[in-house]
């Protein structure tokens, strides 16, 4: 609703935006903070105790492109496909499969591109604020960090259809 404009702002009074945690910079150096804040968050829902290693933790972290919801959705769809009492590598890829694929079903072939397009930028955003970006941005398909860059969300990176679009 943010990227709704002037409208929203009529009615209600100004709008705070939340950007996401950051987990690494614009460069792509990781950020221990964000991580760490991440993993307390995740600890608070299930104890340490539950996952087989930090590696595994880890992973559904940066998964969640530093996204709380994600996050919790990953550990959602991890805790569903475990076989035993604790999350392991083996359910936590298949959680972050199952995310994907809740992305590709709202994403449009012409998005990959311009996902790619942001990617690549330097300045991590496209020079026309494109009602496309915005979509995407409103859908969290494209994430936006503070300092105004935006990135691709993880899970949407290892689909197909932006593969392709990235090795062409």
């Amino acid at each position: 609703m943010v990227y709704e404009g002037n409208q929203i702002n009529q009615i209600f009074s100004p709008i705070i935006k939340l950007p996401m945690i950051k987990l690494c910079e614009q460069n792509g150096d990781k950020l221990d903070s964000g991580y760490s804040a991440m993993l307390q968050m995740l600890y608070l829902r299930a104890d340490s105790s539950l996952f087989d290693s930090e590696n595994t933790a880890n992973y559904l972290i940066e998964n969640s492109g530093g996204h709380p919801r994600d996050l919790l959705r990953l550990l959602s769809y991890a805790f569903g496909f475990a076989d035993g009492d604790q999350f392991d590598d083996a359910s936590a890829r298949k959680a972050v499969k199952k995310l994907a694929m809740d992305y590709r079903r709202i994403l449009d072939t012409k998005d990959y591109p311009l996902l790619r397009e942001i990617d690549q930028s330097p300045l991590g955003q496209v020079s026309n604020n494109s009602d496309q970006a915005q979509l995407l941005l409103y859908n969290l398909a494209l994430l936006e960090y503070n300092d105004y860059w935006w990135k691709s969300h993880p899970v949407v990176r290892t689909l197909p259809e932006y593969q392709a679009v990235s090795s062409s």
